[in-house]
């Protein structure tokens, strides 16, 4: 006589597992789902970013109103500001700006690691960050070990026109919003994919180091 009470004490352990594996398995789904959606957000979000700062750009570059920027307008933004970018690498204030000053500051960033060993990493996953290139070398007219002010604005200025080459995709000597968002968007693929190839590197060091 106990045989239906049985029954219904099993059907009722099977159904409660069925219903909690169900309800796993809708919570998993659901969370997948949220994954989705913030990911789309994300990509919404740094797609507006991209126009609005594209928008904020020309509005400040594009000084006769045309909806392009000129190179004249382009280096006509940058201009100014070169004093405060040699007086920020002028870090002992004497009036020359050294391979040194140019290498950023990373104290208590990275331990000791085989450079060379680094670097091949690097170059192995396509990427060329974090390089320590001797920029005063290769802009150093005179030959004296250090940057004058005028050959640091010569540096800067070839940069800006390097710059604006690389956005000036149609080659028109014209910057389009578009051409400046496009730009921003591959710039900023290449910036993540370098620190990514850089992350894995360094740990990579840092296991043969232990």
């Amino acid at each position: 006589m106990f045989k239906p009470q049985l029954l219904a004490i099993t059907i009722a352990i099977s159904g409660a597992t069925f219903a909690g594996a169900t309800l796993a398995q809708d919570q998993e789904t659901e969370q997948l789902e949220r994954k989705k959606h913030g990911r789309a957000e994300l990509r919404d979000s740094r797609a507006r970013h991209g126009r609005d700062s594209a928008n904020r750009t020309l509005q400040r570059m594009d000084t006769n109103e045309d909806d392009l920027i000129s190179l004249e307008e382009y280096l006509g933004d940058a201009i100014p500001r070169y004093s405060q970018t040699f007086a920020r690498a002028d870090r002992d204030g004497d009036g020359y700006v050294t391979q040194e000053e140019l290498q950023p500051s990373r104290k208590g960033q990275r331990p000791q690691f085989d450079q060379a060993a680094l670097h091949a990493c690097l170059d192995e996953a396509g990427s060329t960050v974090d390089r320590n290139n001797d920029r005063v070398a290769t802009n150093d007219t005179n030959g004296d070990g250090a940057l004058s002010q005028d050959e640091f604005f010569a540096m800067l200025e070839q940069g800006a026109l390097d710059r604006f080459a690389l956005i000036d995709s149609d080659g028109d000597e014209q910057l389009t919003k578009e051409e400046i968002q496009t730009s921003r968007q591959e710039q900023n693929a290449l910036r993540s994919a370098q620190r990514k190839a850089l992350r894995s590197c360094i740990k990579e060091q840092r296991d043969l180091a232990q």
